[in-house]
């Protein structure tokens, strides 16, 4: 895992993938709303589902296929939850029916790759994840819970989820299932606090989390590896706290 010419083969090859499913007759579905997607949106899903898969078993094919259908399950949600609280009426179709559509066009790519690729024993998980964004989003839209809430819910359990099935199937030991599950849910919330701009305390409370669970982590690669691309996340997504930090931590030092 340490080879970065590996791991960039394995990201361009999961890509591929991805994108071979995402294209219609017509061009990109994603295309149709005229969404850019980043580079950061597109890999950071798959860069947690390989970071998992350095068990005994080593990157499998389930867990590239898990790679693939789990972006495709984040760029759906995300295509979804692109729709705007105060639409018009005159708005409806644009900003309301076609996100609806396409994002329901990408979950059926999602059960389409489930079936083909005989992953059938996944599909409890992603069910209940979608199930359980749904009523968190209701419940927001009728003001009972928070914006961090939905970031939790959306974006740390995605990535939780990615991690414990990889790592499943990597063939980690059961403790370190766990830590790595903790440490996808502290990611992933991390991702969210970036993508709704959440405050530096949520930034700080996520960034916890993952310190804790790499904390817990035997000492070896596998933890040098981990540790090494949350430290490199955090310092690309919020490079201004961390320089407020190190400006605050000079003055306190004088």
């Amino acid at each position: 895992m340490n080879n970065t010419k590996a791991l960039d083969l394995e990201i361009s090859l999961i890509l591929a993938r991805i994108y071979k499913n995402l294209k219609l007759k017509s061009g990109m579905s994603t295309d149709i709303l005229d969404i850019s997607f980043s580079k950061l949106d597109m890999t950071f899903y798959p860069y947690l589902a390989l970071l998992a898969s350095q068990g005994p078993k080593g990157i499998t094919k389930k867990n590239r296929t898990l790679a693939v259908f789990s972006q495709i399950m984040y760029l759906s949600t995300e295509i979804h939850n692109q729709i705007p609280e105060d639409s018009t009426k005159n708005e409806f179709t644009n900003k309301v029916q076609l996100p609806i559509l396409v994002g329901d066009l990408l979950y059926s790519k999602f059960y389409e790759i489930l079936c083909t690729e005989d992953c059938f024993e996944y599909l409890d998980y992603y069910t209940e994840y979608v199930s359980q964004l749904n009523l968190k989003w209701i419940d927001y839209l009728n003001h009972k819970v928070s914006i961090e809430d939905i970031s939790s819910c959306w974006y740390g359990e995605l990535g939780s989820m990615i991690m414990e099935l990889t790592a499943k199937a990597s063939s980690f030991n059961g403790y370190w299932v766990k830590i790595i599950k903790r440490y996808g849910f502290g990611l992933g919330n991390l991702f969210g606090a970036y993508k709704l701009d959440l405050s530096a305390h949520e930034i700080n409370k996520s960034w916890n989390t993952v310190q804790e669970a790499i904390n817990l982590m035997p000492p070896g690669e596998i933890k040098d590896n981990l540790s090494s691309f949350a430290q490199n996340l955090y310092n690309s997504l919020f490079r201004n706290i961390v320089l407020n930090e190190f400006v605050l931590s000079a003055a306190a030092d004088r």
